[in-house]
């Protein structure tokens, strides 16, 4: 079978994982990639794809910048007249999410004159106001008429739509994101931990980084033994905002903020635990199923899709959202349990991945729905 995905991010995270976990399962079928230049696609899957960029200049005045409509059209009718699939899944990182990937419908209709397009965001939906009225509305018409149905990430993330009026009654699926099986190679599970504590996510202020240092800044008043490491792409656009208020904190040596590391896998193998601090629009989380992949207690945000996959006190811990008090008497709490219940946790978080989070099982769905389409 041959289809074709399109996708954009300026930003190393969640879509280029995804696109990674997808294809790196396909034997056989033909994937086309549309994205923008910049998007990062990892080497071990570019020879399975067939990549086609595209790039627009940005456009400084925020309301111009919609007004480019047949701009963009042309530009897409371009890409995909090269195209030879005839089915697409557009991957959006949110809803509204990117009016790119809007385009990008709206476009293959006008070449392919068909609805065969599966529209797959991967966000909570954001909640309309006056700002951006008129591209949820333009989003929503788009999805309704050009579109056979929708598939997202988790519950949380279709709960999000579902007071929009337009899509009440469009095709609607779950797919839960997978990951590679890390913990398959046992290797991978006798790195020496280290009293390390890991938070991998891109600077942003939804991913609650500046609300984890606090939180670790106020653990380290008592234990003083482990240490923070942060790791995410700097040009997510809070990263100045956490640097400041980084260098005000009184531990601030015990906590490492770093750039964008490609080898997840290490990091993660390295840590006693991984935060997932964000505070909004989770809708899944992906570095905490590889976490689980590899045995590791992940400590999660109560927001989102993240409490769909940890419970707490069984495959891991629960504090509440944008807290610090409550990250920071989660972590004394982890610390100080004991090893026999850490490793029961551990076993817990594992079987729990290889039960509904493996990626293999998530290209077998996806590949199934696209089959099916017209």
């Amino acid at each position: 079978m041959r289809f074709c995905i399109f996708i954009e991010s300026d930003v190393r995270g969640g879509l280029n994982t995804f696109l990674k976990n997808f294809v790196s399962n396909n034997k056989t079928d033909q994937i086309e990639i549309i994205c923008n230049r910049k998007f990062f696609i990892d080497k071990s899957i570019k020879k399975k794809i067939k990549k086609f960029t595209y790039e627009f200049d940005q456009d400084k005045n925020k309301i111009l910048k919609y007004l480019f409509f047949f701009k963009k059209i042309i530009k897409f009718n371009q890409v995909f007249s090269r195209v030879k699939s005839n089915k697409l899944l557009v991957v959006n990182g949110g809803h509204p999410g990117s009016i790119n990937a809007i385009f990008s419908i709206l476009s293959w209709y006008l070449i392919k004159k068909n609805k065969s397009v599966i529209y797959n965001f991967h966000n909570l939906a954001s909640k309309p106001n006056y700002k951006n009225f008129l591209i949820n509305l333009l989003t929503n018409i788009v999805i309704l008429l050009f579109t056979c149905k929708i598939i997202t990430v988790s519950k949380a993330a279709l709960k999000s739509i579902e007071n929009i009026y337009l899509l009440r009654n469009k095709t609607s699926k779950i797919i839960y994101n997978g990951t590679i099986d890390f913990g398959n190679n046992k290797q991978n599970f006798l790195k020496k931990r280290k009293n390390i504590f890991l938070i991998l996510a891109s600077y942003e202020k939804r991913k609650g980084i500046h609300v984890a240092i606090k939180a670790f800044n106020i653990f380290c008043n008592t234990v003083n033994n482990y240490q923070l490491h942060v790791y995410g792409d700097k040009n997510a656009g809070y990263f100045s905002e956490i640097s400041k208020r980084w260098k005000s904190l009184k531990n601030k040596s015990k906590i490492k903020i770093n750039s964008f590391n490609q080898n997840n896998l290490d990091l993660i193998k390295k840590c006693d635990a991984l935060i997932m601090p964000s505070i909004e629009f989770e809708s899944f989380g992906y570095t905490l199923v590889e976490a689980m992949s590899l045995k590791k207690i992940v400590l999660a945000a109560n927001t989102g899709g993240m409490p769909e996959i940890i419970k707490n006190n069984f495959n891991g811990y629960i504090f509440k959202p944008n807290n610090a008090k409550s990250l920071s008497k989660k972590l004394f709490f982890f610390v100080k349990e004991n090893q026999y219940k850490k490793n029961v946790i551990r076993k817990n978080a594992r079987n729990t991945f290889l039960k509904y989070f493996n990626s293999k099982d998530m290209y077998k769905k996806y590949i199934r729905e696209i089959k099916i389409i017209k």
